[in-house]
């Protein structure tokens, strides 16, 4: 037969029929594709579903963390209320303090107002060193000076 000829139509030739290997084949092809059909169903319904699971734990720790804030924001609240009322105590004791000092002072004042006591000073008088003290060479004897040199 020549090229020509072998692809003719020819009526009183039969088909033969199709090797057993195109039907496993065929067989084979039709799992894949119901397999295939299956996973293009499914696999979205997965990535819906981890996308799901993923948000509902992040929306936990969000939540989780803001009740842990809401507990730190409490505490330094009480621990502000505690040392507020410590210094409001504080300053009640001060303020009796001064009242009491106050008074005392007030108390005082008019007997300052009266004037001081006078007194007599010998400032311009020179102080005499007592004869029982030792002079210095240099020292012309009028000064209380022990050790040193003298002023006078």
């Amino acid at each position: 037969m020549t090229e020509q000829d072998k692809f003719r139509f020819q009526l009183g030739d039969e088909e033969s029929e199709p090797p057993a290997i195109d039907e496993a084949l065929q067989r084979r092809v039709h799992k894949l594709s119901q397999r295939m059909s299956f996973l293009t169903l499914m696999l979205p319904c997965l990535i819906a579903l981890v996308i799901y699971v993923a948000y509902r734990d992040i929306s936990l720790r969000v939540a989780q963390t803001q009740y842990s804030e809401l507990q730190s924001v409490d505490r330094l609240a009480a621990d502000l209320k505690l040392k507020t009322d410590a210094m409001l105590a504080r300053v009640t004791e001060l303020e009796t303090a001064v009242g009491a000092k106050l008074d005392e002072v007030s108390k005082s004042v008019p007997a300052l107002q009266e004037g001081p006591p006078t007194r007599r000073t010998r400032s311009n008088s020179r102080i005499r060193r007592p004869a029982s003290m030792p002079r210095w060479p240099s020292c012309p004897g009028t000064c209380m000076v022990s050790r040193g040199s003298c002023r006078a």
